[in-house]
């Protein structure tokens, strides 16, 4: 019997990534790190050096496998395990909370609260969807932002939970999450926090 070996499709990793309004803002990589740097002090080059955090000027500087796959409407993705931040798609003021999310979210948020804690976390979302104005609010911007994700899925669950980190650092929710990350820092001895 002759062997055919039939052309196999590439196993491609998974993007996510943050949508909203885009045009071009004018912002640099520079720019966006000067700002990021304002932001959360000079710790943020730890994330860069190591790769966790990348920003890049447009859309053409992504790597190919993530820019095929974004929509027009990304202003940034998070891909096996790092977070890109697209610069002319953000205005000063949403560059915080696209950083948050990218990062706060998808890079490994549940491994540092716990698994315990997280599943709790999501838990209260869909207990305060109906009864908590920042929580409701959220639920609708990643139901219509994002209709490709199950409405109460796990994916889903956690877009509403860095939405509430972007928008609302604040919020008795997120601050659970905060308290919970500063333990994790503290139990694993990380020092010369910054932001």
């Amino acid at each position: 019997f002759p062997v055919t070996i039939a052309a196999v499709e590439p196993i491609l990793p998974k993007v996510e990534e943050a949508r909203d309004v885009t045009k071009s803002t004018g912002q640099t990589k520079e720019s966006v790190m000067y700002r990021l740097k304002g932001i959360f002090g000079s710790g943020i080059d730890n994330l860069t050096k190591r790769g966790v955090l990348n920003v890049v000027n447009s859309v053409g500087e992504l790597p190919e496998n993530i820019r095929n796959v974004l929509g027009n409407d990304a202003i940034g993705a998070h891909s096996e395990g790092k977070a890109y931040i697209i610069a002319d798609r953000l205005s000063p003021e949403n560059v915080r909370r696209v950083v948050l999310h990218e990062i706060g979210e998808h890079y490994g948020l549940e491994a540092m609260v716990g698994e315990r804690n997280y599943k709790d976390i999501l838990q209260s979302v869909v207990a305060g969807k109906d009864k908590d104005a920042i929580i409701k609010e959220a639920w609708e911007h990643v139901t219509n932002t994002y209709p490709e994700l199950g409405v109460g899925s796990r994916q889903f669950l956690r877009d509403i939970v860095a939405k509430i980190g972007e928008d609302a650092p604040s919020h008795p929710l997120w601050r659970r999450i905060i308290n919970a990350v500063r333990n994790f820092l503290k139990r694993n001895n990380y020092k010369n926090l910054t932001g």
